[in-house]
């Protein structure tokens, strides 16, 4: 009879999967003889053969016996088995060696033994086995390849494979067809502390680089679900999703540059349809040197916070991503191509155990004054209710409070004295809910006074800051980058400098060098990477 799936899982709960060891080879034989025709079956010394030049790739289920599963010393009986070995291409010689080097993993069987069919097993074993490859990330294997009956074609269509074609090869009497399934690498992952040089200080941020199969889509809500999730993961203030860019297209965020030249390259096409051998091959050098010169590393970047709100722009993600590249790849430049802004990111200096201190070119942001004294009023109230314990807050200590050109962020200078009174505790961060003009965070900032600063040198900061965002998931973020493009060009303007050394107060703690220029700052911060690993959510 049929069991039911009820029975299934009950069965599926027994079942063990592993590598196979050596002395196992013989009853997996015994497995293989028993379910192929004489003349598909693989010899025993073919298994050998498989199990000594590719174990890693040799897995079988198990079941342990019930007398003894309580101590589990229980005696493990194999009642299914995988094998498959390492080819360049998928050929009738790939049947029968092994290429260590090859990107091709060729599957020779997927058998279970016939007492133990129509239980779901040879189904969970595909699927475990398909995980356990794909965690392999350095492996170099790109894809998995094998050839199946008519028959089987339902079995694995539903376990990710799809059907190429009939297959070339002939091994036994009936025509086999030849399916693939692509690698789906994990997405390597790091946590950095960004703008600080000390492990677990500054602000730390995820960084998740995104292999060529897996390229954030905008508009693409399953890609955006598998962004909000991994974020959540990682549950800090930021999560920067980072894939490089072959063909220049930064999705919506495209230069007038990289407009016209993808036009001109468009244009010079049609005009050279026509043209001979010769006129073609001068075609394509003069188009290999403007691709030459135009010759930049770009790379896609997108931001999430921990509730899964993406931002436009992330200062200290940014920096995070870019010292994860910078050591991968020893680029003298990269630049990111975020939703709305190219933000070119230079190293500065190399340091020890992961450190780095980076240049980071970040759009410059203008002011538009909070006039209204009804606004003001609320903007006041807003703090108050925010900060309880600063009892001599007004409209008189609010020197100014102003909205960035894009809306995201409040920033309201304050005398030092409410500076320093601010704290740590009791800050009532729905408060900053309560006040809809902006769309991001509230930036609290004054000039620095001896009192302010955390510094235990005597570099002492121009300008000292807190950033709250409960709007989009961060009650206080501990060094935001991106508010320094308000913050810089606003105090470089008050100071009368263009060289700013900005400090953040959390708890945490930071620093950014900020250097305004006419149309851009120039941040230097530090980074230093703690953790790296493998994201297995897909």
């Amino acid at each position: 009879r049929q069991l039911s799936d009820e029975e299934k899982n009950m069965i599926l709960g027994e079942i063990k999967f592993r590598q196979v060891v050596q002395a196992e080879i013989p009853a997996c034989f015994e497995i293989e003889k028993a379910s192929y025709p004489k003349d598909e079956a693989a010899t025993k010394s073919a298994l050998q053969y498989r199990h000594h030049f590719g174990e890693k790739y040799f897995r079988c289920a198990v079941i342990i016996s019930e007398d003894d599963n309580e101590n589990n010393h229980g005696v493990e009986q194999i009642v299914g088995f995988i094998c498959a070995t390492r080819c360049r291409a998928f050929t009738e010689k790939s049947m029968t060696t092994h290429d260590s080097t090859g990107a091709v993993l060729a599957i020779h069987s997927v058998v279970v033994d016939e007492r133990y069919r129509g239980r779901g097993i040879a189904t969970a074993m595909l699927r475990n086995y398909i995980d356990n490859m794909c965690s392999l990330v350095a492996d170099g294997v790109e894809r998995f390849v094998l050839l199946a009956k008519v028959h089987l074609l339902p079995f694995y269509l539903k376990a990710g494979f799809s059907v190429l074609r009939v297959s070339d090869i002939v091994h036994g009497q009936e025509p086999w067809y030849h399916l693939e399934c692509q690698k789906e690498l994990p997405a390597l992952s790091w946590v950095v502390d960004a703008f600080t040089t000390t492990p677990g200080e500054g602000n730390p941020a995820a960084v998740v680089l995104m292999d060529k199969k897996r390229v954030y889509d905008i508009d693409n809500e399953t890609h955006t679900k598998w962004c909000q999730t991994i974020a959540r993961e990682f549950n800090l203030s930021e999560t920067a999703f980072v894939w490089k860019i072959v063909d220049r297209d930064c999705n919506d965020v495209i230069s007038e540059e990289q407009k016209n030249y993808k036009l001109a390259l468009k244009q010079e096409k049609q005009k050279n349809q026509s043209e001979n051998k010769r006129g073609e091959s001068a075609r394509k050098n003069r188009l290999n040197q403007k691709t030459a010169v135009a010759g930049k590393t770009y790379y896609g970047i997108r931001y999430f916070t921990s509730n899964g709100t993406e931002v436009d722009l992330c200062g200290h993600a940014s920096l995070a991503a870019a010292a994860v590249l910078f050591q991968r790849t020893l680029l003298q430049e990269l630049i990111f191509c975020a939703r709305h802004n190219e933000l070119t990111m230079t190293p500065c200096k190399y340091l020890n155990c992961g450190r780095m201190q980076i240049f980071m070119k970040f759009p410059k942001k203008s002011l538009t004054e909070v006039t209204d004294e009804e606004e003001k009023e609320a903007v006041v109230e807003m703090l108050q209710k925010a900060f309880p314990r600063v009892k001599n807050l007004s409209k008189k200590e609010m020197i100014f409070a102003g909205i960035d050109e894009d809306g995201n962020d409040l920033l309201v200078e304050v005398e030092p004295s409410i500076m320093n009174a601010i704290g740590y505790d009791n800050i009532s961060h729905t408060a900053f809910l309560n006040w809809d003009g902006y769309e991001r965070g509230v930036i609290i900032c004054s000039v620095s006074s001896p009192m302010s600063t955390q510094s235990k040198n005597d570099n002492e900061p121009d300008v000292v800051s807190r950033f709250f965002g409960p709007k989009v998931g961060i009650d206080e973020d501990p060094v935001t980058g991106s508010a320094h493009c308000v913050i810089a060009p606003y105090f470089a303007k008050k100071l009368g400098k263009n060289t700013i050394l900005a400090e953040q107060l959390s708890q945490r703690g930071g620093r950014i060098l900020c250097n305004v220029h006419e149309d851009y700052v120039i941040l230097k911060g530090s980074a230093v990477i703690t953790l790296s690993g493998n994201s297995l959510i897909r």
